[in-house]
């Protein structure tokens, strides 16, 4: 079965992430559970070719074996979006990938607090979203963006490493450069 396939299954049955490592079996995060989604362990080679397959960036991918992490995002037709994270380990290459969906999320669709949307008002100032891994930080900095597209009359810039969410312009231009693709870095 092709990746594409594998993917598509995943993401049918209504998988977050999905984990590709040497030595492993295709793995994929569905209802807070990782669930096996092959029978075979994929080899050193195999998650290496996928790895370069995911990869946006010609000169990285002439490069891959000197890379220690790689953040991208893919996207396939019919399947989704996803951002990309390509890491070593244990001289191997593993990838896990996070499901993006195509619909912006809103305040209302997080339960963010009232507060923000005045954050979003602000004519001026510097606005940090940090927290861990899976607590929301992309979410919430897409519906700040939405937020703002569909209420002002502004020019939006984002640097993004990948960009996640891709924002059309409503009442907002909104300009998404993405780290080593648009812009060197931040």
């Amino acid at each position: 079965m092709s990746m594409e396939k594998i993917i598509k299954a995943a993401v049918d049955r209504g998988a977050s992430d999905l984990h590709i490592k040497a030595g492993d079996v295709f793995r994929a995060r569905i209802h807070g559970k990782l669930v096996a989604l092959t029978k075979q362990a994929l080899t050193p080679e195999q998650t290496r070719a996928i790895a370069l397959h995911l990869m946006t960036s010609e000169d990285d991918k002439a490069r891959i074996d000197k890379l220690t992490d790689y953040d991208c995002s893919w996207e396939a037709a019919g399947i989704g979006r996803f951002r990309v994270n390509i890491m070593r380990q244990r001289g191997t290459f593993m990838i896990v990938m996070r499901v993006i969906p195509f619909e912006v999320p809103t305040f209302e669709k997080l339960r963010l607090p009232p507060v923000l949307a005045r954050v979003a008002q602000a004519e001026r100032g510097m606005v940090l979203v940090t927290g861990v891994t899976g607590s929301g930080k992309s979410s919430t900095m897409a519906a700040l963006v939405n937020y703002i597209n569909q209420h002002e009359n502004r020019h939006i810039l984002t640097l993004e490493n990948p960009i996640e969410f891709q924002h059309k312009d409503i009442n907002s231009a909104v300009t998404q450069r993405e780290i080593g693709l648009d812009t060197p870095d931040f």
